[in-house]
């Protein structure tokens, strides 16, 4: 009786111990950088064609809840890549990221969902070439099996917008308003980093900056400039245009134009500001709003 007792005892206190899965199936990944999106500049190329990334993170979050995370740098990326993985549906996840940041091996599907780019505010320099070659991609629903040949493809596409400013300061003074015009400052706002994988976050929105300013190299009186922008509901621009009257010192005024219903991923945007005197007429089929600070 006492031999059956001590064998019930050791039998209810064991923990019970689960065995875990085990990558039983191969997963041939094919990976392709859409350069011919809608991030371009028909007047000139400012690298919109290539695609510099040096740490690539794959991530596949299984239905039942398995979380697969890869790493590789650009030279031990092989193409097209094989993996031995988990059977099971799941989504497949890539995030590109150019020099200055590093993939993470992510270990659950929120650090995966909220893997964000760096705060661009912080960078001293690069700040655009970083922006210009964030890639990201998402596959969903595939379903692995064991002992087949499984192949999947996810297409990556950048992450910002590209905000293209044109504007042309002379015919106020072509029209009398101003004795001497020009443009002496030009700044972007936007949010200043951004989810890798923006349809899937639960963290919060960031609140938009000052992106980029740009002065000494402005053309004054008509020019054109551009900025990489995270996407916003609140991005827009500033600009300051130095002036004088007839007789009077140099003065100044500043405008700020906000894009009414924010920017996207992967997209162009393109805007005419033509100033008469203090007013400013925007064109270019983009919804803006124009207030004098």
């Amino acid at each position: 009786m006492l031999f059956s007792c001590l064998v019930v005892s050791c039998k209810k206190d064991s923990p019970v111990v689960q065995v875990p899965q085990v990558a039983n199936s191969d997963m041939t990944l094919s990976l392709r950088f859409n350069v011919t999106s809608k991030v371009g500049d028909p007047g000139q190329d400012h690298g919109e064609w290539s695609v510099d990334w040096s740490s690539l993170g794959l991530y596949i979050v299984y239905t039942r809840g398995d979380v697969m995370s890869f790493v590789f740098d650009r030279s031990t990326y092989t193409y097209p890549l094989v993996l031995n993985v988990f059977e099971g549906t799941a989504d497949v996840f890539v995030a590109a990221f150019p020099d200055g940041q590093t993939a993470p091996r992510c270990k659950t599907r929120e650090e995966i969902y909220n893997l964000t780019t760096l705060d661009v505010t912080t960078l001293a320099s690069g700040k655009q070439e970083y922006m210009r070659n964030l890639f990201s991609g998402v596959t969903r629903g595939i379903v692995i099996e064991k002992e087949k040949r499984n192949e999947i493809s996810v297409v990556c596409n950048r992450i910002v917008a590209k905000v293209d400013m044109q504007y042309d300061v002379q015919p106020g003074i072509d029209n009398g308003k101003f004795v001497e015009a020009g443009m002496s400052e030009v700044a972007f706002y936007g949010a200043p980093k951004y989810y890798m994988f923006n349809d899937f976050k639960t963290g919060p929105s960031y609140t938009e900056k000052e992106i980029e300013s740009l002065s000494g190299t402005l053309s004054a009186r008509n020019g054109r400039v551009y900025s990489y922008m995270f996407p916003s509901n609140g991005a827009g621009m500033r600009f300051t245009i130095d002036y004088k009257l007839d007789g009077d010192a140099q003065n100044e005024v500043s405008y700020r134009a906000n894009f009414m219903n924010g920017i996207e991923e992967d997209k162009w945007y393109k805007v005419n500001f033509t100033v008469s005197g203090k007013n400013v007429d925007a064109e270019g089929g983009v919804d803006v709003s124009i207030a004098e600070n």
